[in-house]
This record gives C-alpha cells, structure tokens and sequence, in this order.
C-alpha cells in the first residue's frame, strides 16, 4: 500500500495529481484508492484491505482541499478532524463527497457515544448518502455510499477535466511579472464590496460571462481581446469558477483558468485585496 502526505499548513490546498505525481494525468478516479481526513491508523484496517494508496490530509486544512482526483473510499476521523458545529460538519461532509466517487464510500469514525454521530447522520442524508453499516469496536464507524445519481460534485469534476488551475501563489507572481493575466471576478457585487478585489481584476458576474467573454458575441467585454488571451476566473470558493472557465474553454479559450479555492483562498493566503472601483455596468 502506498501512502501520500498531502497539504502542509503552509500549503492548504493542493491541486496536483496525487495519484502518480510523475504521470501528468489529472481529474482521474481511483477506485482502489483511499483519502483519509485526519489521522490514519490501525482503526481504519477494516476499510482498507483492498485498497492500492491512502492519501492523508491534515485536519485543520480539510475543509478547503481541492484535489483533481476521486477516490473510491473517503475516511473522516472524527477523533482529529473538528465537526463541532453544524456549519464545519456539514463543510466537512461537502469536502468529502465532492472527492468521492459515483458508488464510493464515506466512512467516519467517532469514539463511544460522540454526541457529534447524531448530526453527522443528519448532514450525510441531506446530502443523499445511503446507509452502508456501523462498526462498534473502540469507537463508533459510520458507513455511507454515494449513489450513482449525478451531482454538482459531477458536474464540477467534469469541467475541470477541460481546464487548468492556478493556484494563489501562482497568480500572485504572474501579476507581478511582464505578463499578467486578465483576472475576471465572477462574484455578486455585494461580496466584491463586502470582501475586497484583488488588485486590477475586472467583474462580470457569472450570469453574463460567456456573453460578455465572446470575442463574436456583441456584448463582448473591451477587456476580451483573443481567444489565446490568458484569463484566469475568480469565485468565492474555487467552484463555479471552474464551471465557468470550462464554458469559455468550450468556446474556444485555449489560456483560461481559474483559481483554486477562489477569492477565499486569496484572503487565506495573505495576498492583498483592495476595494473595488467599478462594477460591470460601468463598461
């Protein structure tokens, strides 16, 4: 078995293939593989037996990792990763499904009468797991599956198969080089207010982006010059941006990308945001 240490807190999110970091493949599913949020010990031996690679996120980070492979079994362990709340359980649960493939299965582990197995449970069905067994042994061992349903998690896997990211640190650099992209910020204006800019991005919002980006549509934006034009899509999470960029690649975008974990992670990251000085009606 093959383990894999990814996300330090110095880098909360990884977006390179953790399968075969050699390869140069990406957005691929790995039935026989295993992601574990949090600590990966002897506990988690009944889930494993098949499993090829185990991939181990840091607890304090899990909630935001965004990685470009699926896995056929996601572990939560509840003893190290932090669920006290509805908000961060249900934050935990997202970040898990989202990586987990059609058909796999969720697994937390808690220990002996963890007040936290109730919302847990909750939470799982809301996001339509079905049930797949409990194991009482030290702890408490919750299972799920994923249905075969097609989901947002599905749809967003799939466009990022079309598209590169870019990380925070990356971005930051290509804007202080002789090059910059042109940074396009999807987000509503309220949160542009609210949480700042990144310094000379320009917003369209998300519902006009493929009208506004077209270079043969005549609502073109006067900053979209070429479809060979390096763009790089901020959102507020690193998520509709990627379906967005995925649609301006299908237009025949061959430079744009978006950023991972979205305007969020830039603030994470200590980057600098400044207050807007225009909105999309001013163009």
């Amino acid at each position: 078995m093959r383990f894999t240490e990814v996300v330090t807190h110095e880098h909360p999110i990884d977006d390179s293939p953790v399968t075969d970091r050699g390869s140069g493949q990406q957005n691929s599913h790995d039935t026989d593989s295993l992601l574990c949020f949090g600590a990966f010990d002897a506990s988690h031996a009944s889930v494993v037996s098949a499993v090829a690679s185990v991939t181990v996120v840091e607890p304090a980070v899990c909630m935001w990792i965004q990685l470009t492979q699926r896995f056929g079994t996601v572990v939560i362990d509840g003893r190290t990763v932090a669920m006290t709340t509805p908000e961060t359980c249900r934050a935990v649960v997202h970040a898990a499904v989202q990586h987990l493939a059609p058909g796999g299965r969720l697994v937390a582990s808690f220990a002996t009468r963890d007040p936290r197995v109730a919302p847990y449970l909750q939470i799982c069905a809301e996001f339509g797991l079905e049930p797949d067994g409990r194991e009482i042994d030290v702890g408490v061992s919750v299972m799920h599956r994923r249905t075969m349903q097609t989901t947002i998690h599905d749809l967003v896997f799939d466009a990022r198969s079309r598209i590169s990211r870019i990380e925070s640190a990356e971005l930051c650099a290509a804007l202080e080089s002789g090059h910059p992209p042109t940074v396009i910020d999807t987000r509503t204006s309220v949160d542009r207010e609210r949480f700042g800019v990144i310094r000379g991005s320009i917003h369209i919002p998300r519902t006009t982006l493929e009208w506004a980006c077209d270079p043969y549509n005549g609502y073109r934006h006067p900053a979209i010059r070429a479809h060979d034009q390096s763009l790089v899509i901020v959102c507020n999470g690193g998520y509709s941006s990627s379906l967005a960029a995925s649609n301006l690649a299908l237009l025949g975008f061959s430079e744009v990308c978006d950023l991972v974990g979205g305007h969020q992670a830039w603030v994470r990251a200590g980057h600098e945001v400044v207050a807007p000085d225009h909105t999309s009606l001013d163009y």
